[in-house]
Parts: C-alpha cells; sequence; structure tokens
C-alpha cells in the first residue's frame, strides 16, 4: 500500500506546498505515511489498486492544518495573580489570531461532515484569505476525487459560508478595522 502511495510524492509535496507549507512539506508527506501505515484501512486508501488521492489530499490537509494552528497560539506571560500580558507590539497577530479563534469556534459547532468538506475545499485558513477558497481545484474535481455528489458539495459550501458570513462577519470586519478589542 505505502510503495503505491510513494509513486506520487512529488504530487504530495505539491499538495501540502498548496496548502501553505513550504519549510516542512517534506516532515507533513512522512508524518501522512505514518498515519496512513498506522491507522488507514486498505480499502479507504486503494480503490481498485488506485490511490485514492481524494483520502490522501484529506490527511495531508489535516496535518497541514494542526500544525498551523499550532503556530499560531499566542503566548501570555504571568506577572503575578490575575495579571496576564500579552504581546502589544504585534496586534495584527493578537487581533487575526483572536479572529481565528472565533472561526475556529463557529467550525466546531457544524456538523462533522459540513467542516470536512468545507476544511478540504478552502483549504488551510491559517496561510491564506479565507476568501480565496477553492484555489487549484474545481469542484467537479473535488467530487470525482471524494465520491460525493457537485451538487452535495456545492450546497455544503454555500451553506458554510453563509454561517461564516452570518457569525464570524463582523469580527472579521473588526479586525480590518483594528477593533481588536470587539473581536
Amino acid at each position: 500500500m505505502l510503495k503505491e502511495i510513494a509513486k506520487q510524492h512529488k504530487h504530495w509535496i505539491d499538495i501540502v506546498r498548496y496548502y501553505g507549507e513550504h519549510q516542512y512539506d517534506e516532515d507533513i508527506v512522512q508524518e501522512m505515511y505514518l498515519r496512513v501505515n498506522k491507522y488507514a484501512d486498505e480499502s479507504k486508501v486503494l480503490t481498485n489498486g488506485e490511490v485514492n488521492g481524494g483520502y490522501i489530499r484529506f490527511v495531508l490537509m489535516t496535518i497541514t492544518y494542526d500544525y498551523h494552528k499550532s503556530k499560531q497560539k499566542i503566548d501570555k506571560f504571568s506577572i503575578g495573580e490575575g495579571f496576564d500580558i500579552e504581546d502589544e507590539s504585534n496586534e495584527d497577530e493578537i487581533g487575526y489570531g483572536r479572529f481565528l479563534q472565533r472561526l475556529d469556534q463557529e467550525m466546531n459547532s457544524w456538523e462533522e461532515f459540513d467542516r470536512k468538506v468545507f476544511k478540504v475545499y478552502v483549504g488551510t485558513y491559517g496561510s491564506q484569505n479565507v476568501e480565496t477558497y477553492g484555489q487549484g481545484i474545481t469542484l467537479r474535481a473535488f467530487a470525482a476525487e471524494s465520491n460525493i455528489s457537485i451538487n452535495t458539495i456545492f450546497k455544503t459550501l454555500k451553506n458554510c459560508k453563509e454561517r461564516i458570513r452570518e457569525n464570524v462577519g463582523e469580527h472579521w470586519i473588526d479586525f480590518i478595522n483594528k477593533d481588536f478589542e470587539l473581536i
């Protein structure tokens, strides 16, 4: 199974780079090999002797997303009882981190299917603006790789965008206007 997956090693590297990670792209692909070998059922990975690209893409996106999310944590330093300070020299990063926390809270309230479809199609939003989703893959290609109907994907993405606009849109406007305390 791993030999078949490894035949497309350069393709997997390109996918990780598309998701926004260029420094640790090899490491993420190696982690994918380990996880697939340890946790995945061969029937999910291989279909009629062919590698299921949608499944591998999903595993790579998940690993990359987790890596980017761990990089965005904001450190707080305690200076005594009841006092916490944040580094105020990078207010934009702190505001963006708060916005991403709001976005994560919103996405975590969704059904698992909606969340997964949105994350796979959008890519890792920590490295790109949420509004630039879908670059590099068409709905038709996504539907073919994932074996999900194009109508289901379209409706799911439309509903997800609407929920983000309704529930997190004001926080994005606050971030753009540098009203970080309102986020």
